[in-house]
């Protein structure tokens, strides 16, 4: 059975400049030393504990478990601690499957003869994530994807599966995880129908240390399994949720909804953005628009009220009407954009 709606970690990504080799000729290392043509041989000189020299670009080892390169940056040490375990459940940092699997890396770098301190490494990747049964089938939610935003991550792709919001520094997933199995040719028991996976991705030293506050691993792993699900939810409601209807805004004839809005205004006064919200309905304006804020903006510079006061006012009751209309939604089975957001939102966000 999936242990859903908990949150753990999915992969991470070790760095450290402190290590050795045991042997370099022990067959358990792929080495590249090809001379380049016009660049030459390779430049860095790499020594084992017996004095064997190796001039190579790279040098890496493909483990079971894990997997360990090393160039002129360092040692990096890639796995996934949930992984070790299970195909799909997530270990949290409170969980004695989570720490095991750091010794599971240290027991494979023994027996290929690769010697650092694990617990001094420098993250340099940490993916928090939580599997979820979600109410429809995923390919629903393409619509909601789309009025996801990211503050600080402009670049958005839907593919295969799921949908990605992303920088250099930090990603957002959301994917099926039974497809995500199945493109792997990886086989597992899965009783959810619709187990959806809500990734947080921190892709880099600098954004790991300041999301985490952390400078190793060992700092990563002395925090509680509460401190990470807030550290996870917090990042989520900052950066996708708390933008929840905001998209990139669509074509839309501005002169012409300037016009309606107008009209309403001369007729029904104070009450003309009601009637306009009447007439377009609220998911196509927040749809049209691209987000509250956006619309917000159109209605200033189309009609001015006597306070000052009365537009946030207004606001504020579309504010409420959205909320209120995400529970009605749900109470007739709608199935809308607003609501596919609000499940996001309350099983990943919450």
């Amino acid at each position: 059975m999936c242990m859903i709606q908990k949150i753990g970690v999915d992969k991470i990504e070790l760095t450290t400049k402190e290590y050795s080799f045991k042997d370099l000729k022990n067959d358990e290392f792929s080495i590249n030393t090809t001379t380049i043509q016009k660049i030459g041989a390779p430049p860095q000189t790499y020594v084992d504990e017996s004095g064997n020299l190796v001039n190579a670009w790279k040098i890496w080892h493909n483990g079971l478990v894990g997997h360990y390169s090393i160039d002129y940056r360092g040692l990096k040490v890639s796995f996934n601690p949930s992984k070790i375990w299970h195909p799909y459940n997530l270990v949290s940092t409170q969980d004695k499957q989570y720490h095991d699997a750091f010794k599971v890396i240290q027991d494979e770098c023994r027996q290929i003869g690769l010697k650092f301190n694990i617990e001094s490494c420098h993250p340099s990747r940490i993916d928090i994530a939580k599997n979820v049964e979600m109410k429809y089938l995923l390919s629903v939610y393409e619509p909601a994807y789309k009025l996801l935003k990211g503050q600080r991550m402009k670049n958005k792709m839907l593919y295969d599966g799921g949908y990605l919001i992303k920088s250099t520094q930090n990603q957002i997933a959301f994917y099926d995880k039974r497809f995500e199995l199945r493109a792997h040719n990886v086989t597992a028991e899965m009783n959810e129908r619709n187990l959806l996976r809500g990734e947080m991705r921190l892709l880099s030293t600098k954004s790991v240390g300041k999301k985490l506050n952390i400078s190793t691993i060992q700092n990563f792993n002395d925090l509680s399994a509460l401190e990470v699900d807030d550290i996870y939810k917090t990042f989520l409601n900052k950066r996708i949720f708390s933008k929840q209807y905001e998209s990139t805004q669509l074509v839309i004839d501005f002169n012409k909804e300037s016009e309606i809005l107008k009209e309403c205004h001369l007729k029904y006064g104070r009450n003309a953005i009601d009637t306009y919200l009447a007439i377009k309905s609220l998911d196509t304006v927040i749809l049209e628009f691209g987000s509250l804020e956006k619309f917000k903006s159109f209605v200033k510079e189309t009609i001015h009220f006597g306070s000052r006061n009365t537009i946030n006012n207004i606001m504020q009751k579309i504010e409420s009407k959205l909320e209120f209309k995400a529970t009605i939604d749900k109470q007739k089975n709608n199935i809308t954009p607003v609501t596919l957001i609000d499940e996001l939102r309350q099983k990943f966000g919450n």
